[in-house]
Formats: C-alpha cells, sequence, structure tokens
C-alpha cells in the first residue's frame, strides 16, 4: 500500500487511540455526561445500526453462491449451498438481534420465531435474483471484494464475542455506582450475562464492515463512488459510536477498540483476498 493510500487509514488509528487514550482516564464522566437511556434516537440506533452491515454480509453469501454455482466445476453446488447457508444463517441472526433489541417479550414469542423464518427465505431469494442479475464478467471481477466482506464479518464475529464473554466488563446503564466501574484494559472475567459485555462494542465493530462496501467500486475501478461510500462509512461509524454511548451501553473506549479491531481485520483481510485493490 502506497503512502499516500496509508493516510486515511493512519488519520483513523489516531484520532480512534486517542480517544481510547481519553476513555482510560474519563470513561465514566463522559457517559455520566452523555448517557440519557431513553433517547428516542440512541434507542432507535440500538435496534438499527446493525443490521446494514450484517445484511451486507449475507448479501454477499449470496453472491458468492451465485457465482459458485455459474462455476460448474466438482463440487460446486455443495459449495454454493454452504454459501447460501451461511447469508441465511447471517439473515436470520440479523433478523432476530434486531427483534430483541426492539422487545425481548416479542422476540421469545414462537410466532416471532416463525416469521424470522419466512423472513430469512424471502430475504436470502431476494438476495439470490439480484446477485444472478450481476452480469458474469462483473460478478467474476468483484468476487474478491464479496469473500473479504464474509471473511470480515466472520473474523469480526468471532473475535468480538470472545473478547466480550473473558472480558466481562459491565456496561455503565447497569451499574448501580462507581464501585462498578473497571478501567477497559482491565479483564474482569467471564461475563455473566449481556450486561457484563461493554467492552468492546459490538455494534461499532459491526458499523465498520458497511466500509467493505466500498471494496466493490474499487474493483470495478470506480474511485469517486469507492472514495464517496468511504466517507459516508466513517461517517456513520462516528454517529453509531456516539448512540452507544448516549444510550448507556458503552463507554468511549468500548467503542474506540470495537472500532480498532474491526477496522485491522479489515486491513487484513483486504491484503488476503483484495490484494490488487489499491486503496482503504
Amino acid at each position: 500500500m502506497k503512502i499516500k493510500n496509508c493516510f486515511v487509514p493512519v488519520i483513523l488509528y489516531v484520532l480512534l487511540f486517542a480517544g481510547l487514550a481519553v476513555g482510560t482516564f474519563y470513561d465514566y464522566q463522559i457517559s455520566q455526561t452523555l448517557t440519557q437511556m431513553e433517547d428516542s434516537w440512541a434507542r432507535f440506533m440500538e435496534i438499527w445500526a446493525e443490521p446494514p452491515s450484517l445484511l451486507f454480509v449475507a448479501f454477499s453469501f449470496a453472491a458468492l453462491a451465485v457465482y459458485v454455482l455459474k462455476q460448474k466445476v466438482k463440487g460446486h453446488v455443495y459449495l454454493s449451498v454452504l454459501c447460501a447457508v451461511g447469508g441465511a444463517i447471517s439473515t436470520y441472526s440479523t433478523i432476530t438481534r434486531t427483534v430483541e433489541y426492539y422487545s425481548v417479550e416479542v422476540y421469545e414469542m414462537t410466532l416471532t420465531k416463525i416469521l424470522s423464518v419466512v423472513g430469512t427465505v424471502i430475504i436470502m431469494a431476494l438476495f439470490m435474483k439480484l446477485a444472478s442479475m450481476i452480469k458474469d464478467e462483473t460478478l467474476k471481477k468483484i468476487k474478491p471484494a464479496f469473500v473479504t466482506v464474509v471473511a470480515v464479518g466472520l473474523a469480526t464475529l468471532v473475535i468480538i464475542s470472545a473478547v466480550k464473554t473473558v472480558w466481562g466488563r459491565e456496561r455503565f446503564r447497569a451499574m448501580e455506582d462507581i464501585s462498578h466501574f473497571t478501567r477497559w484494559y482491565i479483564p474482569v472475567g467471564r461475563a455473566a450475562d449481556d450486561a457484563h459485555k461493554s467492552f468492546p462494542s459490538g455494534h461499532t465493530s459491526n458499523a465498520v464492515i458497511i466500509y467493505t462496501v466500498s471494496f466493490i467500486y474499487d474493483k470495478l475501478g470506480d474511485k469517486k463512488k469507492a472514495g464517496i461510500i468511504k466517507g459516508l462509512a466513517i461517517l456513520w461509524v462516528a454517529l453509531v459510536m456516539f448512540s452507544r454511548m448516549v444510550c448507556g451501553a458503552h463507554f468511549l473506549s468500548d467503542t474506540c477498540a470495537g472500532a480498532i479491531i474491526t477496522m485491522t481485520i479489515v486491513i487484513v483481510c483486504r491484503k488476503i483476498f483484495c490484494k490488487d485493490t489499491k486503496s482503504l
């Protein structure tokens, strides 16, 4: 990656690590100032911030399923089905997570599970149809971008879930008083429940995935659209980070760490699967 192409990621890393440093000393005070747990905007973002990224991962699975099916090589059907199943799991998880954030009572209803399955089938059928409408030559050209998206999505899920589970940091909105507060760099132990999964921010981590949409346009050589998407993605991540602090779900350091982790995953996966993509 040339020096000029490193400018944006370097600036982002500097800002995120600066935020992490500030959070190291002022996490609790910042959350005390910002948190408004009944804020309607923050509540809206809590419910709807993740679906755009997660559904894009599902669509990438669908696109790969279509691509593999068209290759007609040995085992292509099985690999295509595997990709489609991956997309279905991602879609179902997105639907149920969104409903759970909206209402735990609704989430636990049997009817919700049934409707989630139906919704998954419909969405995946739509994704497969849309992917099949992409010209073969174009699909082949942007396939590495879809592989990168899927790799980023899976790696983010595994790493963020693992860290949350072993770190056990209590969320600000779950604390009775400051005696429950811990610094981000001190693992507390296995998380007993969701209230102890503050570090790092999963919403922020997933929000960063949307940045990979730009890789499609990079592959197509459309630098202008790629640049616009990258700019919008950075703005989106900043909004998600702020919303997570406003609703008391995360501290500043949680959101910065979440962004740093997934941003690093994006860079690594881009180098592995999108080697000829000129810039991040």
